[in-house]
């Protein structure tokens, strides 16, 4: 007879393993600056953020968010965009663009000078979800537990691979982000008695 609340042993080995985890960052709850994107409707009564197509000023939010006490340093992360447009016939592309700077919150440093990463995906059918996957965060020793990730998410009109004049409705950016534990032994620097 097995006993009761007895974990597997390889339970242990799973919790050892790197695993992915998502921070994801709802576009209506950031803030929008002199330029940010119209709360328009998207489908009926629901409105959303509507970063609007070529010709237009451009669109842009901004958020912040801690990385957490279970992620791995030293790798490279990534993000992607939810997103869809709601004309009837939509073409062209739109080059989602993600500018940001992270900095160690224990280390008493200075913000560094921000990075853009970008991706272009085609639209597709009205109301269709779009993942716009394919954005990478080089690996760097900021992305420790407690630091700080600001950002702007963006769409530069003038940019000629963004060739979309409808507007493009974008719901959550998803920061993914490598994991090898449940969380650190200790809450502030080192964090790890032995260090990473």
């Amino acid at each position: 007879m097995k006993p009761q609340g007895i974990i597997p042993a390889v339970s242990s080995f799973i919790l050892a393993q790197t695993v992915f985890r998502q921070i994801s960052i709802d576009i209506v709850a950031t803030g929008k600056g002199a330029s940010g994107p119209t709360l328009a409707a998207f489908r009926g009564g629901i409105n959303q953020y509507s970063f609007v197509g070529a010709t237009q000023p451009n669109d842009e939010v901004f958020f912040n968010f801690h990385l957490p006490h279970n992620i791995k340093p030293g790798v490279a992360h990534s993000m992607h965009i939810h997103w869809a447009q709601n004309v009837a016939e939509p073409a062209g592309d739109v080059k989602w663009q993600i500018e940001y700077s992270v900095i160690r919150s224990q280390n008493s440093e200075v913000f560094p000078a921000p990075t853009t990463v970008s991706v272009v995906q085609t639209v597709g059918a009205q109301y269709e979800s779009m993942v716009a996957f394919g954005i990478t965060l080089a690996a760097s020793a900021q992305f420790e537990p407690d630091a700080i990730f600001m950002g702007r998410l963006f769409r530069d009109h003038s940019d000629i691979a963004d060739t979309s004049v409808d507007p493009a409705f974008a719901f959550v950016v998803d920061f993914i982000y490598q994991s090898q534990a449940v969380g650190t032994l200790e809450s502030f620097r080192p964090f790890l008695s032995t260090g990473f």
